[in-house]
């Protein structure tokens, strides 16, 4: 963990020497056709040529107020710092109602007026993507207001409409996305997705807080049908997240190498976390506590992962299952199950997310 944050803590450091510093004072967005705004978040991140510090003035990003609806996605390059740090920064999307269609199969949305883009899969709030490098996105909370949307606003809509909070995708290293709150995220909170032969490296989850979510974290890498002797490509590090009362994903992972440690799940509906496909995995020192009648974790009958670790494992409940692949790993588990005060949950809250 120490090694995990002194390397980042160079990275960035490096990284920021070489960026121009910018402060946001204004919560205003503007789409493809509009005049660029001047102060706004996007704004500085559309002209951060050769990298980019951007942080928030406190006095207008307050508990009451602070609030960017986006128009359309955030693309984030190369050296680009965001940092919610000492402010109180919502990232939201603009829903408005009558900008919403469905088509006649109830799965396509028709994006008009600029609120969604005609991709599909074009509404993360944040895409980290192509060659960016030394990308970090911290202290912000993430959040979809719905107001009171019309019957036709189901979760299956809701999914293929809004989609992530924060994307990272093809060829983007060394990303940190640290101390954010999610709430109402839309589809998967947090996406690391490897497309064809392109996969992100290095790319660190930590300290953040998923708070009733549905979909928390999707690694997703990709084989393509080469032969099994290869490795998975895509490399994420997931440390000491809150997930709290979640539905599932925290995270869910398939065809990749993913480092899982210290994390609390708490409460959570249908699932812990989740694995398929071939992955290399280590799960240490992570709590489960008092989840549904679910598995904590679970491994699909597809799973052919390479469990290079997995100790210290807390489960607490009763009514907690653990692994059902647990008996073909019991000479490297150590599991126990303690009593439901092991960990004092709201302490827990305070130290996870933004600070």
């Amino acid at each position: 963990m120490k090694k995990i944050c002194i390397f980042f803590v160079l990275l960035l450091n490096t990284s920021l020497l070489m960026a121009a510093s910018f402060v946001v004072t204004n919560v205003a967005d503007y789409g493809r056709n509009e005049i660029p705004i001047q102060g706004s978040l996007r704004y500085f991140i559309e002209n951060a040529k050769n990298g980019a510090y951007i942080t928030f003035n406190p006095s207008v990003f307050t508990s009451s107020g602070g609030v960017i609806f986006l128009k359309r996605p955030l693309v984030v390059g190369s050296d680009v710092h965001i940092d919610g740090i000492g402010a109180n920064v919502v990232i939201s999307s603009q829903v408005s109602w009558q900008d919403f269609e469905l088509s006649s199969s109830g799965a396509e949305c028709l994006r008009k007026a600029g609120v969604l883009s005609q991709d599909k899969n074009d509404f993360s709030k944040i895409y980290i993507r192509g060659k960016a490098n030394n990308v970090s996105v911290v202290n912000l909370t993430f959040s979809n207001d719905f107001g009171h949307p019309p019957a036709w606003w189901t979760e299956r809509v809701q999914d293929d409409c809004l989609k992530d909070s924060i994307t990272v995708i093809e060829y983007a290293d060394n990303v940190l996305i640290g101390h954010n709150r999610f709430l109402n995220c839309g589809d998967e909170c947090v996406s690391v997705i490897q497309t064809d032969l392109d996969a992100p490296k290095n790319v660190v989850i930590e300290n953040n807080i998923f708070s009733k979510v549905n979909k928390s974290i999707l690694i997703k890498g990709s084989f393509n049908g080469l032969e099994s002797s290869l490795e998975p490509t895509i490399k994420v590090k997931v440390l000491n997240n809150f997930f709290d009362e979640t539905q599932q994903r925290n995270p869910r992972v398939q065809d990749a190498f993913v480092e899982i440690l210290g994390n609390v799940v708490y409460k959570w509906k249908t699932s812990g976390m989740a694995f398929s496909g071939r992955n290399k995995l280590i799960i240490n020192n992570n709590h489960f506590i008092k989840g549904s009648d679910s598995d904590a974790l679970l491994f699909l009958n597809n799973t052919k992962e390479e469990l290079q670790s997995y100790r210290g494992n807390v489960f607490v409940g009763d009514g907690v299952k653990r692994p059902a692949a647990e008996s073909d790993y019991s000479n490297r588990v150590e599991k126990r199950l303690l009593p439901e005060d092991v960990l004092d949950i709201e302490a827990v809250r305070k130290m996870a997310g933004p600070r």
